[in-house]
């Protein structure tokens, strides 16, 4: 076990990034597959989860939205989970870019409450750049291309590792691994990304319990930080909040009911980007109890 956690550190911390990195989601949290293979079946239920984020508000039609669904299911026969995740994001008007993951992990269980997950995700990502709806001051400029409406469809793969007990949760995933097909769509093409995160949850008192988080992507050069709290009310109810560095603070509360959980965020960007207008995400979450 000592080797393999050894070639692990070594496989993350040894691969460099380039590229666009996927989208930064503020409740990242209740549902992790799209990021993290390794977080495949990590409860004994079926789970459905449902994300829509709008950015920069104040953009209107011109907004960048993501649309999020992610499915997953723990086989305990097999020790293993299944996921599957489907994406939309709109980047602005030119850009739309689908992706559509298939997850497996594989689950280590060395007690009732410690468990270590291996996860291997395979995405198929289709992107379209309409250059039609570029507004320009000089249509004839020949630095803007002009070729219409370009799309591109591309393979790649995730490999992931998540280790958690009853109160501490750690993961890591290596995204976008092996040659983007994406070619002509060079100043949009996904490259390598490294997404990390910890949780530890402690309790203050009967009914209340705080879990400080922290979450790492490093994309396109660039190093991300995130540091949080959430806030968890007899476990039906949980408010928090969350600074990601230099880019924005994040606000988030909901509930819990029955099957069904609820949550909204608002980001508020900071510094050069608070012109731009908030961020909303909602999500909607159904857990199906095995018979």
């Amino acid at each position: 076990m000592k080797k393999l956690v050894l070639i692990l550190i070594v496989l993350f911390c040894g691969v460099s990034s380039y590229g666009q990195s996927d989208a930064i989601l503020t409740q990242q949290w209740f549902s992790r597959i799209n990021a993290n293979p390794a977080a495949t079946g990590n409860t004994n239920d079926v789970n459905v989860f449902l994300l829509h984020r709008t950015q920069w508000s104040g953009f209107e039609n011109d907004a960048p939205q993501t649309s999020l669904l992610n499915a997953t299911n723990y086989f305990e026969k097999i020790n293993s989970g299944v996921g599957l995740s489907l994406s939309y994001d709109r980047e602005g008007e030119l850009q739309t870019n689908y992706n559509a993951k298939v997850a497996y992990a594989y689950h280590l269980k060395f007690s009732e409450n410690v468990l270590l997950s291996l996860g291997l995700g395979l995405n198929l990502q289709h992107r379209s750049i309409d250059w039609t709806k570029i507004r320009m001051k000089h249509p004839d400029d020949p630095e803007i291309p002009n070729e219409g409406v370009q799309k591109e469809t591309g393979v790649d793969f995730d490999f992931g590792l998540e280790f958690s007990t009853s109160r501490f949760t750690f993961g890591a995933a290596l995204n976008r691994i092996g040659k983007s097909d994406v070619k002509k769509l060079t100043s949009f093409k996904n490259g390598q990304q490294i997404y990390a995160y910890g949780r530890y949850r402690i309790t203050l008192c009967e009914g209340l319990d705080i879990a400080p988080t922290v979450t790492y992507v490093n994309a396109n050069s660039k190093n991300v930080w995130e540091s949080g709290v959430l806030g968890f009310i007899t476990n039906k109810f949980w408010v928090g909040t969350a600074y990601r560095h230099e880019i924005a603070w994040a606000f988030l509360a909901g509930f819990e009911f029955n099957m069904f959980r609820v949550g909204y965020a608002y980001d508020h960007y900071i510094k050069d980007s608070s012109n731009l207008g908030g961020t909303h995400e909602i999500m909607l979450s159904v857990k199906i109890p095995h018979k």
